[in-house]
C-alpha cells in the first residue's frame, strides 16, 4: 500500500483489541500512540468496540486489519533453475493447484526470499473469500477506514525482524496470544516460513481454573500474578502446560525443518512476543527443551513508553504495512476491494489533474484564439499587398501594352523615314526604265503585297468550282508567304502590264535594275506566285496586255 503520514495498525483478538498508531520517523515505522481495549467475556465484540473506536476517532484514520494465522495458508516453494515464468506467473499457477481443491478461489499474496544466492523462492499466503469477506464486514460495522489486510504471521514478522541486527540466519519470532499463537520463521532478507496454531495463555488459564475450580477471571489473575514454569511453594507451576504448548511448537519446528533441511537454514534464535509471553522463564525453559536460544522481545520503537510493548508487535507490523515500509509485504485485501480504495486514493489526484488539464485546455484555447486573431490580421495584411502588387502588376502590363502600341504604330513610320530615299530612287529608276507602251500598275514591298485581300486555301465547294492548276497556285502562294527577315523594304514587287508578248520590254528593265548598287536581284514572279488578277486592285487599260510581276530583292545599307 502507499505510504501516508499516520496508519493504525488494528489488531483484534478473542479478549482484547489493540490500536497502534504509527507513522515513519527517522525512517523507521514508530507507535506514537497505543491504546488497548479489554473485551469482557460474554459480550458482542461489536457492542464494545463501536463506541471505544467512535470515542478516539479512529474510523477517520487509515487502518489496517489483520487475518488470523488459523485462518490462513503459507506455502513457500522453490522455483526450478532457469524457469522462465515471472514470480507473479509462477504465484498464480501454485494457486491454481489449491483452487481445484477449494469450493472457492483463494485470494492470495506472495513475497520473495532466498537462502542460497542464485535461488528464486517464493513464499505463497492464501485465503478463502468469504472469510475476508467476513473481516472486511465485521470493520465496515465497527466503522474502520480499511486500507489493507495482512496476515498476522506476516505483521508479526515486519515488526519483530526489522528489531534485530541483520542476520543471515533464520530467527523465529513466536507471537503467544491468549487464544493463538503465530509463527514466523525469515532472515533479514524477507520471511521464510509462518504458521499459527490454537492454543495460548488460554490453556494456563483454562488449566487453573480447572484444576483450583475457579473462575476463568480469577485463574487469570493467579496466572498473572503467581505463574511460572517450574515454581516454587508459593508460586503455581505451569509447566506441564508449558509442555502441551511446547508440542505445537515442536510441531512447527518439524515442519519447517522438513521444508528446509539446509543446514544454514536451522533456526538459530527465537524471539518470543504477545502478551501471554510474560510468564516467569518461559523463555528459559524454551531454550532447555528445544535446545535454542531464545529470548523475550523487550521493546518496539515508541514515541513513549510502552507498558507491554510485545503486546503491540502485530500492531505495529500492521501499521508499518499501511505505511509501505515492511521487510516482507504480502497483501491479502481482496482486488475489487483493492481497486475501490486506490480509485478513492487517487480520486484528488485524478480531480486535481483533470482541473489543470481543463486550465491548460482554456489557456491553450485561449493562446489558440490570439493566435488565430494574429495569423487572420496578418493574411489580412498580406491580402492587402497582394491586392497592391495585383493593381501594381495590372498598371505595368498597361503600360507595356501602350508601349508596345506605340512600338508597332511607329515602326511603319520608322521603317518610311529610313528606306524613303530608296524608294524614290527606285521608283525614279523604274519609271526612266520602263518602255513605251508598258504601264506600271504597283510598287510596294512584299508585306504589303503579299497580305492584299485574298484567301490561304478555298473552301472544298470553291475547289470544286476552281481547277486543279488554280488550287495549286494558292497553296504555292500561302507556302511562300514572306518571312520575317523578308518583309520591309528589303524585297520589292513591281507589278505591271506590257502589250509585248515575250515580255523583252520588262526584262531589259530587269537588266537596269541589276545594274544599279542597290539591287542585289531581280527577276519575273512565276505565274504560280503571282495573286490572281480580281484580287487586286485597278484596272487594265488594254485587255490585250499582258501582266508581269517583278520580284527585287533591294541590298542591304
Amino acid at each position: 500500500m502507499a505510504s501516508s503520514k499516520t496508519t493504525i495498525g488494528f489488531d483484534v483478538g478473542k479478549f482484547a483489541v489493540k490500536a497502534a498508531w504509527t507513522e515513519i520517523q527517522r525512517g523507521v515505522p514508530t507507535i506514537t500512540r497505543s491504546e488497548i481495549l479489554r473485551l469482557p467475556q460474554g459480550s458482542t465484540p461489536e457492542s464494545v468496540i463501536v463506541p471505544w473506536v467512535q470515542k478516539l476517532g479512529i474510523g477517520n484514520q487509515r487502518c489496517v486489519i489483520s487475518l488470523p494465522g488459523q485462518l490462513s495458508m503459507f506455502q513457500p516453494f522453490l522455483l526450478p533453475p532457469g524457469d522462465p515464468r515471472t514470480p507473479e506467473q509462477a504465484a498464480a499457477m501454485e494457486v491454481v493447484t489449491f483452487n481445484e481443491m477449494a469450493v472457492e478461489d483463494m485470494v492470495y499474496g506472495f513475497a520473495p526470499f532466498s537462502i542460497n544466492p542464485g535461488e528464486n523462492r517464493l513464499l505463497l499466503a492464501m485465503a478463502r473469500p468469504s472469510v475476508l469477506e467476513d473481516a472486511l464486514r465485521s470493520a465496515d460495522e465497527i466503522g474502520l477506514n480499511i486500507v489493507d489486510v495482512v496476515p498476522a504471521p506476516v505483521a508479526l514478522f515486519n515488526a519483530a525482524d526489522p528489531r534485530m541486527d541483520n542476520h543471515e540466519e533464520p530467527y523465529m519470532y513466536v507471537d503467544m496470544g491468549h487464544s493463538t499463537t503465530n509463527i514466523a520463521v525469515g532472515t533479514s532478507s524477507g520471511l521464510m516460513f509462518a504458521r499459527a496454531f490454537s492454543g495460548g495463555g488460554q490453556l494456563f488459564t483454562d488449566s487453573l481454573a480447572r484444576d483450583r475450580n475457579m473462575s476463568g477471571a480469577q485463574a487469570e489473575n493467579l496466572k498473572i500474578e503467581k505463574g511460572r514454569i517450574g515454581g516454587t511453594n508459593d508460586e503455581v507451576d505451569l509447566t506441564g502446560i508449558a509442555d502441551m504448548w511446547l508440542s505445537e511448537i515442536q510441531s512447527c519446528l518439524s515442519v519447517y525443518r522438513s521444508v528446509f533441511g539446509e543446514r544454514k537454514a536451522a533456526v538459530s534464535r527465537i524471539i518470543l512476543a504477545g502478551g501471554s509471553a510474560a510468564l516467569t522463564r518461559l523463555p528459559e525453559y524454551m531454550s532447555e527443551k528445544l535446545g535454542i536460544e531464545t529470548t523475550r522481545l523487550s521493546a518496539l520503537p515508541s514515541r513513549r513508553e510502552l507498558q507491554d510493548p510485545a503486546s503491540f508487535t502485530v500492531a505495529l507490523g500492521l501499521g508499518a504495512a499501511g505505511l509501505g515500509r515492511t521487510t516482507t509485504s504480502i497483501s491479502l485485501l481482496p482486488p475489487d476491494v483493492r481497486n475501490e480504495l486506490e480509485f478513492r486514493q487517487q480520486k484528488p489526484f485524478w480531480i486535481a489533474a483533470g482541473v489543470a488539464a481543463a486550465l491548460i485546455l482554456a489557456v491553450c484555447l485561449a493562446c489558440g484564439f490570439k493566435q488565430n486573431e494574429r495569423m487572420q490580421h496578418h493574411l489580412r495584411k498580406q491580402e492587402a499587398k497582394l491586392r497592391e502588387f495585383q493593381l501594381l502588376a495590372d498598371q505595368i502590363k498597361a503600360v507595356d501594352a501602350n508601349s508596345q502600341q506605340m512600338r508597332d504604330m511607329s515602326a511603319p513610320v520608322k521603317e518610311l523615314l529610313r528606306a524613303g530615299p530608296l524608294a524614290r530612287d527606285l521608283t525614279s529608276l523604274v519609271l526612266d526604265a520602263t518602255a513605251p507602251g508598258d504601264w506600271i500598275t504597283m510598287i510596294c514591298d512584299s508585306t504589303f503585297y503579299f497580305t492584299l485581300p485574298r484567301g490561304s486555301l478555298p473552301p472544298p465547294e470553291e475547289e470544286k468550282r476552281l481547277g486543279m492548276r488554280d488550287v495549286r497556285r494558292r497553296r504555292r502562294r500561302d507556302e511562300d508567304e514572306p518571312h520575317e527577315e523578308d518583309q520591309g523594304f528589303r524585297r520589292l514587287i513591281i507589278e505591271g502590264y506590257t502589250p509585248t508578248p515575250n515580255l523583252s520590254t520588262v526584262k531589259e528593265l530587269i537588266l537596269k535594275l541589276k545594274s544599279t548598287d542597290y539591287v542585289d536581284a531581280a527577276d519575273i514572279m512565276a505565274d504560280e506566285l503571282i495573286p490572281d488578277e480580281g484580287e487586286i486592285r485597278g484596272k487594265r487599260r488594254n485587255p490585250n496586255a499582258r501582266r508581269f510581276v517583278v520580284d527585287v530583292n533591294v541590298a542591304a545599307p
